[in-house]
């Protein structure tokens, strides 16, 4: 019995995070998601976008519609029928990355983040696989040991 390509994401979770370009993230995306199972192709990724106001930012993306992969906003895939693939949400607030969980046709959600603090949340909460860019499961610094000095007034 073969793995159906669903299966093959051991977490179907993952992120990327400032510094790294969204335009260069989305393809570090792409292979991630092609290294899970050879039944996977670009139709079966949808980009969205938090609102109308960032669509003209996924025409930098276009040659990638061309392969088949979906665009528009979030709230258009929520309305799309037969939507049974790949979620990739660029540049989300953390309410879009929350309605992308919602759907349960996203089978896996990948975030393209320029702002890690819409990201911290989501990263928390589903402990996803770090594409690139800044690391926000990463522990945070401590401070150095040594002699602490208190003020005194």
């Amino acid at each position: 019995m073969s793995v159906g390509p669903w299966e093959s994401f051991a977490n179907p979770r993952a992120y990327t995070a400032a510094p790294m370009a969204s335009g260069v993230a989305v393809f570090h995306a792409a292979a991630w998601i092609f290294s899970h199972s050879e039944e996977l192709s670009w139709s079966s990724l949808g980009i969205v976008v938090p609102d109308r106001s960032l669509v003209p930012e996924l025409e930098q993306l276009r040659r990638l519609k061309s392969r088949g992969v979906r665009m528009g906003t979030i709230s258009q895939a929520e309305d799309a029928h037969h939507f049974d693939r790949v979620l990739i949400a660029y540049r989300p607030d953390a309410a879009t990355l929350a309605r992308a969980e919602a759907m349960a046709q996203a089978r896996v959600v990948v975030a393209i983040g320029e702002n890690s603090e819409h990201l911290r949340e989501w990263v928390n909460t589903h402990r996803p696989v770090h594409l690139g860019g800044a690391d926000l499961l990463a522990a945070p610094l401590l401070p150095a040991p040594g002699p602490t000095v208190a003020m005194v007034g």
